[in-house]
């Protein structure tokens, strides 16, 4: 292997140079959980007997072809974090010599951070030591953090705004600590000790290739046993490898745009199941390696469908910022899905864009053939594993099946596929049986105003239910204080969550009658648009006996609405 200078380094080693993130890396993702760690494993190595703390490894390609310009393959996080963390010293090094401009240690050590961590960016000269191919980050990490103090103003980009609250934490830590300090010679104090503790205690084992193909081997041999959240970027340097590197760049870039907030690995997983072989997910990983192996042409193709068909998962998983689907049906089927929580049938629908018809070589199913397929997965899974608690992962099995055989076309026609879905359906006895004894929780509650939606648009014409939870409320006819009710305890835990003991009711009309006895809560309910609820003016009472009936009504009913 072309390896140059493979140490243990500390990290005031390690920043003395100039880097650059590739635009094919992922972008700055820390959140608080990770800020915290760094910021212990920081405190911790205040203490004098704290020896050394190993902070991961970083692996930079040096690019010979390009000035040797050195490209971090893997570490791109921590490195990101201590730059910023080094900024965020120097602002308070700098906040001092406002206050006394000739304290003159604190004036040395913010030309050291420059000079030796963070790098210039200034009239003279601009080399900052960390740069992002990414424009809209290095403009923010420049513009905002190298060049001034920390800000409440949020980024529209996530990778700016991680950037930002990094940046502002840090700080924060900082400045509540030397607010602890009674002089500015103790706090010039505590800010050396945070400096040299950090650069000299922190250390790093770095690995520089100057053969890109070395470098991402270096990294997946490194990370092999990674979890699986660092699947997507195992895979992205073992296909980089194989591949022409300008190339696959632009091509993950396209699929990661298109993804948006999309979850990479889990779409990778998905399309695989879809156009391949089920695979878990910690499995991923081996089984794409083992079928690309040192195929470049079986990598570009694999990445070129990555890219292809993003589009649609993005969609698949946020319905309501859809952009490619236009059918108002598969938008609602879709949507649906989503508030039942269901994500093992993307396969099915991916399968389904990939099918080319034979004559046009265009897609060839429509989006209403989709969105007929959609609206019977949203039945199985209501009815299987909604109200019927089947096992989850058979849904997942069965999907992963109906999909490979989409794609090898066993199955051919939208009626097919419909057939072998419903093969799996529960039977209309079993999901009538237990759709009358289903009862909500606390955390069930868009799936309580599902059903509730579902029964209004399937009874009355009349308005549609607001999407917003403010504008209409779910009621608790037999209410959760009932002091005024004569419900016993034990019926009053029965008999709460109960379906049949629940409707939807407009917040303004909600609020007015509370835990009112029914009598005074149907005056209201008279005023109601809303089918569940105009219902129970069909009763004269309300006692358990009146809300397994009105279930029982709901379950029938179910049978037509989920048929």
């Amino acid at each position: 292997m072309a390896l140059q200078n493979p140490k243990i380094d500390t990290m005031g080693g390690f920043m003395n140079a100039i880097y650059y993130i590739p635009s094919y890396q992922r972008d700055y993702s820390w959140e608080q959980d990770e800020l915290q760690d760094f910021w212990k494993d920081i405190k911790d190595s205040l203490q004098e007997d704290y020896e050394s703390h190993f902070f991961g490894q970083v692996v930079v390609h040096k690019d010979s072809l390009n000035n040797n310009m050195k490209n971090i393959i893997d570490g791109q996080q921590r490195t990101t974090t201590s730059m910023i963390f080094m900024r965020a010293l120097q602002f308070y090094y700098q906040e001092l010599l406002k206050i006394s401009p000739t304290l003159s240690t604190a004036t040395k050590k913010v030309s050291e951070i420059s000079s030796q961590a963070i790098g210039y960016y200034d009239d003279e000269e601009k080399a900052p030591h960390l740069n992002f191919n990414d424009s809209v980050s290095n403009n923010y990490f420049i513009n905002s953090i190298l060049l001034n103090g920390p800000s409440d103003k949020k980024q529209k980009s996530k990778a700016c705004e991680r950037m930002r609250k990094a940046y502002k934490f840090f700080c924060n830590n900082l400045e509540n600590d030397l607010s602890g300090c009674t002089s500015l010679t103790e706090k010039k104090d505590l800010l050396n000790d945070y400096y040299n503790s950090f650069t000299q205690k922190f250390q790093i084992l770095y690995i520089e290739a100057t053969d890109i193909g070395e470098a991402f081997v270096i990294f997946e041999t490194l990370n092999a046993r990674g979890v699986a959240l660092e699947t997507a970027d195992l895979l992205k340097n073992f296909i980089f490898s194989k591949s022409d590197i300008s190339y696959a760049q632009k091509t993950w870039k396209t699929m990661i745009d298109d993804l948006d907030k999309a979850d990479t690995t889990k779409y990778i997983r998905h399309y695989w199941i879809s156009s391949t072989e089920f695979a878990r997910d910690k499995e991923l990983y081996k089984k794409i390696s083992n079928k690309i192996q040192d195929d470049k042409h079986a990598a570009n193709t694999l990445l070129e469908n990555l890219a292809a068909y993003a589009k649609y998962y993005h969609d698949l998983c946020y319905p309501e910022d859809a952009s490619t689907f236009e059918d108002e049906n598969l938008i609602i089927s879709v949507s649906n899905l989503k508030t039942l929580k269901a994500k093992t049938f993307y396969p099915v629908i991916l399968a389904m864009y990939q099918v080319k018809d034979i004559n046009t070589g265009k897609a060839k199913y429509t989006e209403k053939d989709i969105a007929q397929v959609a609206n019977t997965i949203e039945t199985y899974i209501f009815r299987n594993f909604t109200i019927c608690g089947r096992v989850s992962n058979t849904g997942e099995i069965l999907f992963a099946k109906v999909a490979s055989q989409i794609v090898k076309e066993n199955i051919s026609t939208v009626d097919e596929i419909i057939a072998e879905i419903r093969k799996e359906m529960v039977d209309d006895t079993t999901f009538k049986e237990l759709f009358a004894i289903w009862e909500g929780t606390t955390s069930s509650k868009e799936t309580i105003r599902y059903i509730l939606k579902k029964i209004h648009n399937a009874t009355t014409k009349n308005k549609e239910i607001s999407t917003n939870n403010n504008d209409v409320h779910i009621e608790h006819v037999h209410p959760v204080k009932a002091q005024l009710w004569s419900f016993t305890d034990e019926e009053h835990e029965k008999y709460l969550w109960r379906l049949g003991n629940l409707t939807l009711l407009s917040s303004k009309l909600n609020e007015t009658i509370k835990n009112s006895v029914f009598d005074v809560k149907k005056n209201s309910y008279k005023e109601s648009w809303i089918q569940p609820t105009i219902d129970l003016l069909g009763y004269d009472q309300w006692t358990p006996k009146e809300i397994e009936e009105r279930q029982s009504k709901m379950a029938e009913l179910a049978l037509k609405i989920w048929k």
